[in-house]
């Protein structure tokens, strides 16, 4: 069974829950509603959940994350994929940005052409208040919304 790992990082501004979730890029994503996911990735072998997941949220915002991380909880996708995730407070002081360095994806498009495009993996990332994000974010990854929300227990 494939497994991933990532790390959802949060900021609370104006009392509000604020995620930090990465665009994903390219022509299937571009008009989907649903298109927005915690920076996560494939877990290398020999490697530790932790280091997969700060692993891949650096290739995924070219942002380095030291600082200690918390297990908040496990979800599994439609494909039955297990994406174990990790979370963490901390504010970058600006709202989105364009990611650096970020994976690019060879694609034929149109299908079926001999077209190639080029895409990053992740074309955005930003911070979304949680019930926009709730609105945005991959399906199976919601649970880990309500998880971060109990968590946190702002009253």
């Amino acid at each position: 069974m494939e497994k991933s790992a990532g790390i959802l990082v949060y900021r609370i501004k104006n009392k509000k829950i604020q995620v930090l979730l990465g665009k994903s890029g390219g022509p299937f994503f571009k008009n989907k509603k649903r298109s927005w996911s915690v920076p996560k990735g494939r877990i290398e072998k020999n490697e530790t959940l932790q280091e997969a997941a700060r692993r891949e949220f650096f290739e995924e915002t070219g942002i380095k994350i030291d600082e200690k991380i918390d297990y908040l909880g496990q979800v599994k996708s439609s494909t039955g994929k297990i994406f174990y995730c990790y979370f963490l407070e901390k504010d970058f002081k600006w709202d989105s940005l364009k990611p650096q360095n970020v994976p690019q994806v060879k694609l034929n498009w149109p299908p079926k052409t001999k077209n190639e495009i080029i895409f990053p993996e992740i074309e955005k990332i930003a911070y979304l208040d949680l019930e926009v994000a709730k609105e945005k974010i991959f399906f199976y990854q919601i649970p880990l919304l309500e998880m971060l929300k109990e968590k946190i227990n702002l009253n």
